[in-house]
């Protein structure tokens, strides 16, 4: 399990963090389409229609968003700039998809999508700028309480280990890995 660290600024170092505002509606927008694909409890079924609605709503934005981000990549990766999106890509799509997450974050999806259709027209940078914290905070909350659980798990070791046994290290160690972020300002 890769815990993402909180840097000296205080922000958890995610796929969400330090990226530009382009980049953060376009995670939105794929937090969105990994829920349309996963989130398939049947109290979840308007994410789907929701995620179509977005689609359809934003098509012209998200079209110019997209060539916006592409734009960006292109200048700070130069001639391998379409490797390295791809690449980041893939991460931001497999982070959305944490198994563990999942439950909660599909919850917080449909609150997102039911939220949609109070916004006024013209809105994408809100919406998606408010649903991306919101999501983040899902998974920033399961990341304390990960680390939580390891704190809690270390003290057991510490007070009961040399009676009843340790823990099993390898199912509770977490390692923190640097995840590959644009850097745009």
């Amino acid at each position: 399990m890769v815990i993402p660290m909180v840097g000296p600024d205080g922000v958890r170092e995610t796929v969400n963090a330090h990226i530009s505002e382009a980049q953060r509606i376009w995670n939105f927008r794929s937090a969105y389409n990994v829920a349309a694909l996963n989130c398939l409890q049947p109290q979840h079924a308007a994410i789907l229609d929701g995620y179509k609605s977005f689609l359809s709503t934003y098509e012209r934005d998200l079209s110019r968003i997209n060539k916006t981000v592409e734009s960006e990549w292109r200048k700070n990766e130069g001639s391998g700039y379409k490797r390295a999106r791809d690449t980041y890509t893939t991460q931001v799509y497999n982070y959305w998809a944490l198994p563990p997450v999942l439950p909660q974050f599909c919850d917080a999806v449909l609150q997102i999508g039911q939220q949609e259709a109070m916004m006024p027209a013209g809105s994408l940078d809100l919406f998606a700028d408010q649903g991306l914290t919101k999501l983040q905070g899902v998974f920033d909350e399961f990341y304390r309480a990960f680390e939580r659980y390891r704190v809690d798990v270390a003290d057991w070791d510490t007070r009961y280990g040399p009676t009843y046994g340790y823990t099993q290290v390898q199912y509770t160690n977490a390692t923190y890995a640097q995840p590959i972020i644009q850097n745009t300002p």
